[in-house]
């Protein structure tokens, strides 16, 4: 993914600034990322190894106080140091001028960096291009990001990723990271992007697992829904997103002037004896019948593909999503919410953008 490799090259120059009496002297790569030599590439492939990046689509700020308490309370016994600095945009990453700030966070013999950018890592050129219908979603929704990475500031670091996903999620469970401002969850090294609405209900302990990077990868290919076992949900859901329709209808057509993204819904898709239920990405609400693309990639159909041009009746819809601007996060997901408190079916459906087969 050669947008994951570019913004890289933007974390491994935050995460190797150094510190000195009480300040930090950032280094700056003023070349486009796109013209990075290979040493940076190779540095920044060797990064991906230790780095988490959370997307945001709503205002985010972190002090150095806030670092030092999260750090205190994760690490107790060690003496917590906390460095501050910028490190300016870099050239086709985010808009021109802007600048984002860059974290040293030290506590005993371990060192981690944090990297917070208020533009978006992708801009609105380049979204409705990326192939993968989750991700354009996440990349629609998001407005600023924050990495988590191991520092290479420090020559003896024993931070691991373990200590990367620990301290991300200190900061969403202590709401340095306010609720309802998280999008998705980048892993570099798994090439993942994941959904904050597929793994909001068990986010803080995959980010504490023992290798939260594979945690999360799995999560990603965790096994779908089954959609017989759990028929009474199903038609719940049906239930309620056939009451909400008005409200999804308004949304879609009032989009442009609230500024709400991420329109999907979810239906059956039929071939031969085999039937799945996936999400539709919409386009148009037109006489009745939804249009848009497959936002799923089918697992026993072989007729239909990720992205392909599909239809289907508006009284035909089981569920609908989409998320607001007012910050207040996904709006529908009827489905998932039903599943949530049961952990077995929550890791079965993959949350709202799974593809769900009977």
């Amino acid at each position: 993914m050669d947008r994951i490799r570019e913004l890289l090259a933007v974390v491994v120059i935050c995460a190797g600034f150094s510190a000195g009496g009480g300040t930090a002297a950032v280094a700056v790569d003023e070349s486009p990322v796109a013209g990075a030599g290979r040493d940076t590439e190779q540095a920044a492939a060797a990064e991906s190894a230790g780095t988490l990046i959370l997307l945001v689509n709503g205002p985010l700020s972190i002090s150095e106080a806030q670092l030092r308490q999260v750090g205190g309370k994760l690490w107790p016994a060690a003496d917590i140091q906390v460095h501050r600095g910028r490190v300016s945009a870099a050239a086709g990453l985010t808009a021109p001028g802007a600048a984002g700030e860059v974290f040293l966070v030290q506590a005993g013999g371990l060192s981690l960096s944090l990297a917070l950018e208020r533009t978006p890592l992708a801009s609105a050129e380049e979204i409705p291009v990326a192939e993968d219908a989750t991700v354009r979603r996440v990349l629609e929704q998001h407005r600023g990001w924050l990495s988590v990475a191991v520092s290479t500031a420090a020559e003896s670091n024993r931070a691991t990723m373990a200590d990367c996903g620990r301290l991300l999620a200190a900061l969403l469970e202590q709401r340095v990271i306010p609720e309802g401002v998280t999008c998705g969850l980048l892993v570099p090294a798994e090439e993942v992007l994941l959904p904050w609405g597929q793994i909001e209900g068990e986010a803080l302990s995959l980010l504490r697992s023992e290798d939260p990077a594979a945690a999360l990868r799995q999560r990603m290919n965790a096994p779908v829904l089954s959609a017989a076992r759990h028929a009474v949900a199903v038609r719940q859901a049906a239930e309620r997103a056939r009451a909400g329709w008005a409200d999804f209808r308004a949304a879609f057509a009032g989009r442009a002037a609230t500024g709400s993204t991420g329109h999907s819904v979810l239906a059956e898709f039929t071939e031969g004896t085999e039937k799945e239920l996936m999400w539709l990405e919409v386009r148009e609400l037109r006489g009745g019948r939804v249009y848009g693309r497959l936002a799923n990639q089918p697992q026993a159909l072989r007729v239909l593909r990720e992205g392909a041009a599909v239809d289907v009746s508006e009284t035909a819809v089981l569920d609908w999503v989409f998320v607001n601007s007012a910050g207040d996060g996904l709006q529908g997901a009827f489905l998932s919410r039903l599943l949530k408190p049961d952990r077995t079916a929550f890791d079965e459906d993959r949350g709202v953008s799974s593809g769900q087969r009977r």
